[in-house]
C-alpha cells in the first residue's frame, strides 16, 4: 500500500512546524521554503521529503540529506498574496 505525499506548497513554511521538523529528524534547510518540496509521510508516522525537481533535474537528489544548505535548484516558493 502506498502513502500519498502531502505537498509542502500550499503557501506554508515546513520551518515553524516544529512537529513536522521532529518527524523528520533534522532541520530541513532551503527546502523548508523551496518551490520543489514534498513532505512524504508513511503509515508508521516516519516523515521524509522528497525534491520533485530531482524527476527531471538529474544533478539532484531525489531525497536530500537534511540540512539543505546549498541546491543549485533552489527556487524560493512564492508566498500567497495576502489580504
Amino acid at each position: 500500500m502506498s502513502t500519498d505525499p502531502t505537498p509542502a506548497t500550499d503557501g506554508r513554511s515546513l520551518a515553524p512546524d516544529v512537529s513536522v521538523v521532529a518527524k523528520l529528524g533534522a532541520e530541513p534547510g532551503l527546502c523548508a521554503t523551496c518551490a520543489h518540496v514534498h513532505l512524504n509521510e508513511t503509515r508508521r508516522g516516519t516523515a521524509y521529503l522528497r525534491c520533485t525537481r530531482a524527476t527531471w533535474d538529474a544533478q539532484l537528489p531525489r531525497y536530500p540529506r537534511l540540512p539543505v544548505l546549498t541546491c543549485p535548484g533552489f527556487e524560493q516558493r512564492s508566498e500567497p498574496a495576502s489580504d
